[in-house]
């Protein structure tokens, strides 16, 4: 067998086996379908629990018009109805759903932090 022939195979099986590999999964941004009751506490605790456990309040329809889910801080009030801190400095907290496989994943935006929500079906946006 000649040298350049054994390259040449070698090659061409390289190839071969790059074209038959799996493509890897990718990240679609995603949004919720047929939400139910169960789906809706998966995601309020998976939020809650991305924000060390704080008290979140989301709509019904949170993911469901879109991939992204933006948690502003709780305003607190004094008994006039004005902010007890006065101007809100920081900035709202965004999470994204994203289409990962068969799977739908909430990721922390700042963070790249990501939570699997397996009772939860999403559609890619």
């Amino acid at each position: 067998m000649r040298p350049g022939s054994l390259v040449g195979g070698v090659a061409v099986l390289i190839v071969v086996s790059a074209c038959k590999a799996d493509p890897p999964l990718l990240d679609q941004p995603a949004r919720i379908v047929d939400a139910t009751s169960e789906s809706r506490a998966e995601l309020k605790l998976t939020v809650s629990r991305a924000l060390n456990g704080a008290d979140v309040t989301l709509a019904n329809d949170a993911l469901t018009n879109s991939s992204v889910l933006i948690v502003e801080p709780k305003v607190y009030r004094d008994a006039q109805g004005n902010r007890i801190n006065g101007r809100e400095l920081r900035p709202p907290i965004q999470f994204e759903l994203l289409k990962q496989g068969g799977q739908c994943v909430l990721e922390l935006r700042s963070s790249g932090k990501r939570w699997p929500l397996p009772a939860t079906t999403c559609v890619p946006e």
